[in-house]
């Protein structure tokens, strides 16, 4: 996330003259844009990231390994409970895929979390049997770059 481009956004809707037209939008900004991805630690091949809210709670969270330096695995997404259907896992995803642009991301899903599986098929991500077996009751998925990405 650009917080470079939110500042701006900020600043046009409360200080600007042309801003005082979309002041309305104040809610929609915090709801939506005043969220940040922090990578919180790293151990060896490890990086857990949670998505805060401006106010700093933590509201989603995820790990990623390294398989190598064209591949990752996402493991542990969660959003708490109060802030799903809301958009959180999109941004979430949004903001962790972009940074990892050129590997090719794995990840398990419950064959029984449909709200899950559908994210990540917006996202991309397809269901592969030839990578990675999956615990029982979990399906596999993998998303690839388009190839001028990857490395």
């Amino acid at each position: 996330m650009d917080l470079k481009i939110e500042s701006d956004i900020i600043d046009i809707c409360l200080f600007s003259d042309s801003g005082s037209q979309i002041r309305n939008l104040i809610p929609f900004i915090t709801r939506f844009f005043l969220r940040s991805l922090i990578k919180l630690e790293s151990l060896g091949s490890l990086q857990w990231y949670g998505l805060f809210t401006h106010e700093g709670r933590m509201i989603a969270f995820c790990m990623i390994g390294t398989i190598n330096p064209h591949a990752v695995f996402l493991y542990n997404v969660a959003v708490v409970p109060e802030q799903r259907h809301r958009g959180v896992g999109t941004q979430l995803m949004n903001q962790l895929l972009s940074h990892f642009p050129h590997q090719i991301v794995y990840l398990f899903v419950n064959k029984t979390n449909h709200p899950a599986f559908q994210l990540y098929r917006h996202f991309g991500f397809t269901t592969t049997t030839t990578s990675y077996v999956p615990p029982p009751g979990e399906i596999c998925m993998e998303r690839h770059g388009t190839s001028s990405d990857l490395i």
